[in-house]
């Protein structure tokens, strides 16, 4: 069953791959696509490749219901992450559900991607209920808890790992601003205790290329005040 829904998944994608940027699609259906490309890539406080990376996005909307694909290709690394993704929205609320997965290209046959087996899989699920924020309350607020898969402890039980960021996001002379705290409720894949994992700020804005072409530009400087660790990363969106 479960190699249908991916097989039926992919198939979906391979028929609408001709479609071009944000077309809408029997009148219902929308199509995104963009191209990260990140100096490294860090995720919540962690780095997971040094290396510049480049991360496609695929999505497809229709109503208040998203579904994709996100990945990450470091420029010097075999180990990319593919993920898939559906998120529904009711206004300024969403709930997400991750399919995280790791590929192995020094040798594609250890990882199976139709590998389900909880102890053994390379699949991590996450649920995610995220506040976006609105015109009166402009906090952001965000919970992330692994539910089954790839977070298991020694033991070999689910860690159910859970992280939780907020954001305070604003505008500053062209730049759209998010300042952020998150952390850990407890030992698990974050970090072997409960803490502060995440801390930094966001800036983005769009540069001017043309009178037809705006570029994209992101900056962030993170802290993880666990592992003493600090990074300062840089991007752009190309759509």
């Amino acid at each position: 069953m479960k190699k249908l829904f991916f097989i039926i998944f992919l198939s979906f994608i391979r028929i609408s791959s001709n479609a071009q940027d944000e077309i809408v699609c029997n009148h219902s259906i929308k199509v995104d696509y963009k191209i990260d490309l990140v100096s490294r890539y860090v995720w919540r406080g962690l780095q997971f490749d040094a290396s510049p990376s480049i991360q496609p996005d695929l999505s497809f909307s229709f109503g208040n219901l998203s579904i994709g694909s996100w990945a990450s290709y470091g420029t010097h690394s075999n180990f990319p992450e593919i993920d898939l993704y559906a998120v529904y929205s009711v206004k300024s609320f969403s709930l997400t559900i991750f399919d995280y997965y790791n590929e192995n290209e020094n040798n594609l046959k250890q990882n199976k991607f139709f590998n389900w087996k909880r102890t053994s899989t390379k699949h991590a699920i996450e649920g995610t209920i995220a506040w976006n924020g609105s015109n009166k309350i402009p906090l952001k607020a965000f919970v992330a808890t692994f539910l089954y898969g790839n977070d298991l402890n020694d033991d070999s039980n689910q860690n159910f790992s859970t992280y939780i960021e907020f954001a305070y996001p604003f505008k500053l002379d062209n730049y759209m601003i998010d300042m952020f705290i998150g952390g850990t409720a407890s030992n698990g894949f974050y970090n072997q205790k409960a803490g502060i994992t995440n801390v930094g700020i966001n800036a983005s804005k769009e540069v001017k290329i043309t009178d037809n072409f705006l570029l994209p530009v992101k900056a962030s400087f993170t802290i993880n005040p666990e592992s003493d660790d600090v990074f300062f990363v840089v991007g752009i969106t190309l759509k």
